[in-house]
Formats: C-alpha cells, sequence, structure tokens
C-alpha cells in the first residue's frame, strides 16, 4: 500500500506552483462574491447614475449628463451645453449602438410619467424620446441583454397615501425592440426589506447571467436571477459595495468591473467583482444573441494591429492561468516506446506512448508515409468525445481514415488519447467514459498532454518543425484551437465543429476550469480561434449543431483580426448546412486540401481519376492490435497509479 500511494503522488512533485493573490473584501453574508475598490475620480453630475462604453463614463445628474474619459478622469463634454434642460428627472443609463438610452421620469411628481430619452453618445445631442406615459410608475433604470430591453419602474412609499401603492409594487419589465412589454417581476420580500422606504436604483445585468440591483442609499448589491416559473425573482446572493446605491454599470470591457457613483461626495466608483471560486463558462452558457453582443464589445476593444497584439497576450495568459499552465510544468523526457510496425498501402502505423508528466503516459499510434524520403510535415489528430461500444477514440474508423490518408499525403500522424479515454486509464476510481468528466483538472493535463505531443513530434527527425499541423472535431477541435492559442509551433490549424461563441463544450477537459473568464480577462471560444492569426486556419462548421452561425458570427470575426495581420485569406470556413456534429468525409475532404496546401502535402497521392479523394485503401485496425500496452508490450512499472494535478 505504502507503494502505492508513493506512486500515486509522485507527478505533484513535478507540477509547478503559482497563485494569484487579490485584495477582497469581506462578506458579510458569507457568500461566494466580494468587490474590491479600484479608483475614484470626482465627477460634480454624479446625482443619479451612470452609462458605460469602451472608452467613457457618462455620468448622469438629475438633469445633467457629463461624459468622462474613463481612465483619466477626464471631462470630455456635457449636457445641456447651455439651454436649459427641460428634464425633470433623469437616472441611470446604457450605452446601445453608439446610443445613450437614459431612463427618465417626472419624479416626484404625481401621476408618475416615464420615458426612455436618447443621446448621440459622440456628440450628447438628444435625438430621440419614447413615452411611456403614466402605465407604470417611475422609471428608474434600463439596461440591454440578450436582444431585449430590460427596465424597472420604481413606487416608493411616500406616495402610498395618494397612489394606493408603496415600494412593493416596484416591477422589472422585459421589453421587445419596440418596446412593448413581454414579461414582468416583483423583488423578493428580503430586497423589498431593503429598498423599504425607497426603491430600486440601479440594475444592470451581469457576469454569470445574474441581475445586480441596489437600492437608493444602502451600500450593498443584490445578485438576482430570473425564476424558472412564478414571478419573485430569485436573491442569489447580497454583497457589500463601495459605494451607496443608486444607478450602476458594468464596463462591459474590463471584466467583472462596476462603475457607480458616491452621491455625497461626487465621485464616480470603480469596482471589481471577486469571486471565492473560479469562474467558469461551460456549455451554453449565454444565448447565441448574447454572444454576438459579446463579440461586438470585443471588437470595439481594439482598432488596429498593435492594440489586438496587446489583448490577445493577456488573453494568452489569462488562459494559461486559468489552466494553471502558468508557468508551464518542467518537461521531463518523453521516455518514448514505439513498436508493432504495420505496413500498408502507401502508409505505416505503429503504437507509441511517451510520458507527458514522470509516471503518466500518452498513448496513440504513429502513422507515417511509405517509402518518403526527407524531412515531413508533423499532424497531430486528437479525437472527440465519440462514443462507442468499443471505447470510439483513436480506435473509429473515421479516425483511422484521416491519419492514414493524412500519412499517405507525405505526413508523420500522430493519433494520441484524450485523457480518460482509449488506454488512457491512470486516474482514480477509472471508469469509461466518466472519469474525463470526473477530473476537475482536466483542460490542464489534456492541454499538457498535448504540448508534450509536439515535443514528442519534434523528438522524430524525419519531422519538419516548421510544418506542424493539428485537426479535430469535437473535443478535438476544442483542443486544436487551445494549442494553437499558447503553443506557436503550430503552424496550421483545422478546428472542426466546434468554433462557436455561444457554446464552451461539455466537457471538465474543454471548460472545467476558468479559461475563458477571470478577473483579468474575458474571452470565447470563437476569439481564442483568432488567437491563431496570422497563421492558417481553416474553421468547419455546420448547420445542426453549435457551429450553425459560424459564417455568418464567429468567422467574420475571426477574418477580422487575421485583417488586422494583412492575412485575411490565411482563414477560411467550409460551412456544410446540411450536415451534423461529425468528422465525416466532406469535412475529411476540405482538411485534406487545405492541410496540403500549406503543409506542402502530396494531395494527388489520394486523388481519384474524377478529382475526389480516394480512402477506400485505408485498412480499419481492430482495436487490439492499436493497443499500445498489452502482455506483450505491458505498461512499465514506473507508471503512477493515478494522476493528480496539483498547484504546489
Amino acid at each position: 500500500m505504502k507503494k502505492t500511494n508513493k506512486k500515486h503522488l509522485f507527478i505533484n512533485r513535478f507540477i509547478p506552483y503559482f497563485w494569484m493573490l487579490n485584495m477582497v473584501l469581506t462578506n458579510s453574508w458569507g457568500g461566494e462574491r466580494s468587490f474590491t475598490e479600484l479608483y475614484r475620480f470626482s465627477a460634480p453630475e454624479a446625482e443619479q447614475g451612470v452609462a458605460v462604453d469602451d472608452y467613457f463614463v457618462y455620468v448622469i445628474g438629475t438633469r445633467t449628463i457629463a461624459k468622462y474619459d474613463k481612465h483619466t478622469g477626464e471631462r470630455i463634454n456635457t449636457w445641456p451645453t447651455e439651454e436649459k434642460s427641460s428634464m425633470v428627472h433623469l437616472n441611470s443609463g446604457v450605452i446601445f449602438e453608439g446610443k445613450l438610452f437614459c431612463a427618465h421620469s417626472n419624479y416626484p411628481g404625481i401621476p408618475p410619467t416615464s420615458s426612455v430619452e436618447i443621446w448621440d453618445a459622440k456628440t450628447l445631442q438628444h435625438i430621440d424620446s419614447h413615452s411611456f406615459g403614466i402605465q407604470w410608475g417611475f422609471l428608474n433604470w434600463i439596461d440591454r441583454y440578450q436582444g431585449h430591453w430590460w427596465a424597472v419602474f420604481g413606487h416608493y412609499d411616500r406616495f402610498q397615501s395618494t397612489l394606493l401603492r408603496d415600494h412593493r409594487w416596484t416591477t422589472l419589465i422585459k421589453f421587445n425592440d419596440d418596446w412593448r412589454p413581454l414579461a414582468s417581476w416583483i423583488f423578493p420580500d428580503t430586497v423589498l426589506a431593503r429598498f423599504k422606504p425607497m426603491s430600486n436604483s440601479g440594475g444592470a445585468w451581469g457576469p454569470e447571467g445574474c441581475l445586480f440591483c441596489t437600492g437608493h442609499d444602502r451600500p450593498e448589491i443584490y445578485v438576482l436571477q430570473v425564476p424558472p416559473a412564478g414571478s419573485v425573482l430569485e436573491l442569489v446572493e447580497i454583497v457589500p459595495i463601495p459605494l451607496p446605491g443608486q444607478g450602476i454599470g458594468w464596463d462591459r470591457n474590463s471584466p467583472n468591473e462596476l462603475v457607480g457613483i458616491c452621491r455625497k461626495s461626487r465621485q464616480v466608483v470603480v469596482s471589481r467583482l471577486n469571486y471565492s471560486r473560479p469562474i467558469l463558462r461551460q456549455g451554453h452558457f449565454h444565448s447565441e444573441v448574447a454572444a454576438q453582443e459579446e463579440l461586438n464589445r470585443f471588437a470595439r476593444s481594439y482598432s488596429n494591429l498593435v492594440e489586438w497584439q496587446q489583448r490577445a497576450q493577456r488573453l494568452r495568459e489569462g488562459i494559461l492561468k486559468g489552466a494553471e499552465l502558468l508557468p508551464l510544468p518542467p518537461r521531463n523526457a518523453l521516455n518514448p516506446i514505439i513498436h508493432s510496425r504495420r505496413e500498408y498501402d502507401g502508409y505505416i502505423v505503429e503504437n507509441v506512448a511517451f510520458e507527458s508528466l514522470p509516471g503518466f503516459y500518452v498513448t496513440g499510434n504513429l502513422y507515417r508515409p511509405a517509402g518518403k524520403q526527407g524531412t515531413l510535415a508533423g499532424i497531430l489528430c486528437p479525437h472527440g468525445h465519440f462514443y462507442e461500444a468499443d471505447g470510439g477514440g483513436r480506435f473509429r474508423p473515421d479516425h483511422q481514415i484521416r491519419c492514414a490518408t493524412l500519412a499517405r499525403m507525405g505526413s508523420v500522424v500522430l493519433a494520441y488519447d484524450m485523457i480518460g479515454w482509449g488506454e488512457s486509464t491512470q486516474f482514480e476510481n477509472y471508469h469509461f467514459p466518466d472519469s474525463h468528466r470526473a477530473f476537475q483538472k482536466a483542460v490542464a493535463l489534456q492541454t499538457w498532454n498535448s504540448i508534450r505531443a509536439v515535443d514528442f513530434l519534434l523528438t522524430l527527425t524525419d519531422v519538419d518543425s516548421t510544418r506542424i499541423g493539428i485537426s479535430g472535431a469535437s473535443g478535438g477541435g476544442t483542443q486544436t484551437f487551445f494549442l494553437v492559442a499558447i503553443d506557436e509551433r503550430i503552424a496550421v490549424s483545422v478546428p472542426v465543429v466546434m468554433v462557436s461563441a455561444h457554446f464552451f463544450g461539455g466537457c471538465n477537459c474543454e471548460s472545467g476550469m476558468p479559461i475563458h473568464q477571470s478577473d483579468r480577462h474575458l474571452t470565447n471560444n470563437a476569439e481564442i480561434a483568432a488567437l491563431a492569426a496570422p497563421r492558417p486556419q481553416l474553421i468547419i462548421s455546420c448547420g445542426q449543431d453549435w457551429t450553425k452561425n459560424t459564417p455568418e458570427v464567429e468567422f467574420p470575426y475571426i477574418r477580422r483580426i487575421y485583417g488586422l495581420y494583412g492575412a485575411e485569406t490565411s482563414v477560411e470556413n467550409l460551412h456544410l448546412a446540411a450536415e451534423g456534429h461529425d468528422y465525416g468525409y466532406s469535412k475529411r475532404a476540405g482538411a485534406y486540401r487545405f492541410l496540403a496546401k500549406h503543409l506542402a502535402l502530396e494531395l494527388a497521392r489520394v486523388v481519384d481519376v474524377n478529382g475526389s479523394i480516394e480512402e477506400q485503401s485505408v485498412v480499419i485496425e481492430p482495436k487490439e492490435k492499436m493497443l499500445v500496452f498489452n502482455s506483450h508490450h505491458p505498461r512499465p512499472a514506473r507508471a503512477v497509479k493515478a494522476v493528480e494535478w496539483h498547484t504546489h
């Protein structure tokens, strides 16, 4: 037993330690969120609320608006300039499509009337108005979220005798683009008790799809969610904030930064939301509309190559830190194992393994061209999570066909097991196919395995270090754009049916660690794929999964980034609208042609007289023949029983 335990812990001594130290405020309610004040600046107009865009904070007073540089605190412009304001009581606002939409009411007039007032954000010229009349109460704030308008109409105890309504009538309403109400909710009793005798003053949709609301004067924020049923918002948490209520707005270009005001001191206050747990973006994290809006915000955060490169560097660091790969672990000896050579028509297959960490083996098959001399391109082929009774993964016929065909075209191809699949069984209580889902640090280990897979290819004397490619579908597609984003040695990539701005992968090895969001970075898989620029990339999408919008949403965003490098022609999209989530023949054919073009492969070796890709000569091997470890080739004695990944 002692021997087993020592081997179980062996890997941990080789894992590097890093720790991010943040100063956080104590949450007296014992929750998982807290706020840290970052800075503040003076603004005499700070009476009601704010709106925030890429470069400016719009400070909203009762009858005035001032535009400030959000980094320097310099006042840029004001409204009104000379004429007297006709507004009665402005409240918080939001910037959308270059316009400032501001809540307005006749508070404290009776009966209450409300409107949305609209300014050109660039010039602060008032350009439009939408009146609600006396329908719902005093309009206190508005926000734009997932393709809809959201607004709160407040009620106050001071008017109860006249209106027969008190603070409990405060209502959140969801509107369409024409300001037609679609649904409405009231606040829970716990929050209403804290509003009393006033109302909800500020609100904005924030991280994780939560609604963050403030009262009139308490230094706290209420984290809420729309309920699955019923008409009462659900309270998630009450969090202290370094400002006494009033209007708020999220800085969408600075992850987790909340902007508000201190009315008493006439200051703008900027704070950062912190979490006591990792921030994960998993599965269908947000809607397709929200994903498009997010990409639009990302695009506005840079306007030239230098600004994009600065953002790209921040994203790479965020991904590596989130995956606990900064710094990278030390590179131990690979100690490769290669055996059981089989030769077929135009290609050779061998069974291979190497140690990505001491005692932990990456297992797979190496495909080589037969009779080919000189240096060759090297291609990684990570498989997706396509389950089959025999284990699927690299044993699937379509995976064997792809690897063998690429080898026939003149490349050295490594098909390797994703963790928990095939022969990757060195996990506590291993059980297929659940182990890759249960292993919490799967992103770290899988990505490190892929980095070491590149190392392995480069130990082969006939592999050209300048011609390394990678292609995979589904979870293998995720691994494809992850690796390209952080490893400059990858020259060409083909991610298949996985580049999506609204879907983040359904497995721990894709999104089980905070690689997409932290207090320093915010991104999605479409932008991670763009980190390949300017290196050649073919994005393959289809019409029957989460890549259905790629031609109109994700691909234009990625192509724009390639354009900053003058490399728009280096990125392509093959969209197969009638097809589904797989790496079928038509997808493989597109990948073959692209990889041949950019890795100098011999496509003619696999093209028939009709110009089609010929795959029929590939021999589909049984799983038993492809295994690295068996009775004749047992797993080495130094192999660990169960891998762990610790930052210490």
